[in-house]
């Protein structure tokens, strides 16, 4: 009973001591020049030093709560004492904004200070007054004490609207706020943290110059939607991370680079194109290289006569189309397979290098050339394929296809007897589920290279594709059609091949020649090279290949007889590219 007396006289003892002026206390025990360390969430359970003149042997440290306060006292554990220092054991438990520490030399005490426990510092005062008005003793001068991580916020808003605030470095220590309102001020930066936080942030007339929303290591997957109207010093943006955007305004802004790609989605960008929930302004600045990334199936959905995108290619930004970017499954279950690269690009004025095509074009189509340059927005709102829905550009000497991209609307390309060489087709002609604008612009369904002196052909994404005839093309080795969602018939005859992949790779399954159960032969007719030294595979989905085939032998059984490698591969899910089975 006396212990336990004996240890409430000395907590009250500390306790009273500690709301007490240093010159209360008595002497100061010969201990001088004191040094209290600032506490933060690293030093809970760590070892803290105490730097001083003075100390001995015996000397013990206390934490109490500081006047007026309540809480625990805890007795620190000495890990070691110099006359310059005292090394404690700090509790892990001890998350106070302030402690009181006292020195306990025998049946002596004093007080050496007040210990505070920070997590960062808020060096903008307008910042930190606001703040303080809102939540009175969250600081201590410039430093944020412990609690400010938990105060809460209307809505999770803050809103600093024109309050003179140049810096929010701190700001990230403020774990309940979810919507930032900052418009109005001289921002130059926000913290990565925030960003990683916020659902909405609206930052007008700012001095912000770059907002990067997220990494590959670590994408943004909290906001929804960006206002950063009227900060006329951005001029770069990506979104490129952002998985979750749904809006975004940077009107009477001055960008020289925007990425509004988006690889989780299986829709690709999130934003609505040329609507209200996606405004920009590009740079006026003909100097400057200016460059807005986007992905081609929605740059080929949404061709329109105004919109931000519109005025971006009028003002001569550079718009480059890449394909799709995921690979799971939609609500349905069906499965998406891309790599993001690069297809094409899109200009004000676009060129048709090869002679031979562009001279084909302008004699079908005029009033969408300015000399011998596309008009490239006039051309993709144009209504000429919407009624002649077959592109012929048969036997006319093409070499090169750049150019062809810029006209949509037609469903039937046909490029036979040309000079082609190597063509990645998605490039240059659309093939997209989708419809917007004035145009039909689902694109291709059947494409005619025969006799045109191919030596590779890779489809790209294809999503409308059904019918494809490349035969007898004699320098033909490569022939990727695993983009082709919907592919139908394939007649690549008199082609010496060396690869070619007719899995699908864009959607659930082959549907190349197959119906009722059973392939049909003559939907699917291909030739590999007699050439047995040379490596030659043929990429299929084993269930293909193993169905029945009627009217004609198996085409892949003949080219495996023939010594071609055939690789037979799941169809289903991620495991599209898993291989299962092969021969040779």
């Amino acid at each position: 009973m006396k212990k336990h007396l004996s240890i409430l006289v000395l907590v009250l003892g500390v306790t009273a001591l500690t709301a007490c002026r240093e010159e209360t206390l008595g002497p100061d025990l010969g201990v001088t020049n004191v040094v209290l360390p600032d506490i933060s969430e690293k030093s809970l359970g760590t070892e803290v030093t105490i730097r001083g003149n003075g100390f001995i042997d015996c000397d013990e440290l206390i934490l109490a709560p500081v006047s007026g306060g309540t809480g625990d006292v805890f007795h620190l554990e000495t890990r070691e004492v110099t006359p310059d220092y005292i090394t404690v054991f700090y509790p892990t438990n001890a998350t106070a904004d302030s402690y009181g520490l006292v020195l306990q030399r025998g049946s002596k005490m004093r007080s050496l200070g007040v210990v505070n426990n920070i997590v960062g510092t808020m060096p903008d005062a307008n910042l930190r007054n606001y703040l303080a008005e809102l939540h009175p003793g969250i600081f201590k001068g410039d430093k944020i004490v412990s609690s400010a991580k938990h105060v809460n916020f209307a809505g999770g808003l803050l809103d600093i609207t024109g309050k003179g605030v140049a810096s929010l470095e701190g700001l990230q220590h403020f774990e309940n706020i979810t919507r930032l309102t900052c418009s109005d001020n001289d921002i130059k930066e926000i913290p990565s943290e925030i960003l990683y936080r916020l659902t909405e942030l609206t930052a007008c007339n700012t001095e912000l110059t770059t907002l990067k929303l997220g990494t590959q290591a670590r994408p943004n997957t909290t906001l929804v939607g960006i206002n950063i109207d009227g900060s006329n010093k951005l001029d770069s943006v990506d979104l490129y991370y952002c998985y979750k955007i749904e809006r975004f305004s940077a009107t009477g802004c001055a960008l020289t680079y925007l990425d509004v790609r988006n690889h989780h989605s299986i829709y690709g960008g999130c934003l609505n194109y040329n609507g209200n929930d996606f405004k920009f302004t590009f740079s006026d600045d003909t100097g400057k290289e200016r460059l807005l990334k986007m992905e081609s199936w929605w740059m080929d959905s949404y061709y329109y006569s105004t919109g931000s995108v519109v005025e971006a290619i009028e003002k001569g930004v550079t718009v480059e189309g890449y394909d799709w970017l995921h690979d799971y499954p939609d609500g349905n279950g069906t499965y998406y397979y891309s790599y993001g690269k690069y297809q094409k690009t899109m200009r004000k004025y676009g060129e048709i290098p090869d002679a031979n095509l562009r001279n084909a074009l302008k004699a079908l189509v005029p009033d969408l050339f300015e000399n011998d340059k596309v008009l490239t927005v006039k051309a993709l709102n144009s209504d000429y394929f919407k009624n002649n829905t077959t592109l012929d550009l048969s036997n006319k000497g093409i070499k090169n296809l750049e150019g062809l991209q810029y006209f949509c609307g037609y469903k039937h390309l046909i490029l036979d007897g040309n000079n082609l060489g190597d063509v990645e087709l998605s490039k240059y002609a659309v093939s997209t589920s989708y419809t917007a604008g004035p145009v039909d612009e689902r694109g291709i369904e059947s494409v005619s290279i025969r006799n045109a002196n191919l030596t590779r052909l890779v489809s790209g994404d294809q999503y409308m594709m059904r019918n494809v005839d490349v035969s007898g093309n004699a320098q033909l080795t490569h022939l990727d059609l695993g983009r082709c969602k919907f592919l139908k018939t394939l007649d690549a005859t008199g082609c010496p091949l060396q690869y070619l992949d007719i899995r699908n790779m864009a959607g659930g399954w082959s549907e190349l020649g197959y119906s009722s159960g059973h392939v049909d032969a003559n939907q699917v007719k291909f030739d590999f090279t007699n050439d047995g030294s040379i490596t030659r595979r043929l990429l299929v989905e084993e269930w293909w290949m193993d169905s029945p085939w009627s009217n004609g032998p198996n085409a892949c059984t003949t080219a495996k007889d023939k010594g071609v490698r055939v690789e037979r591969y799941e169809y289903t899910g991620y495991n599209k590219d898993k291989l299962l089975s092969s021969f040779n």
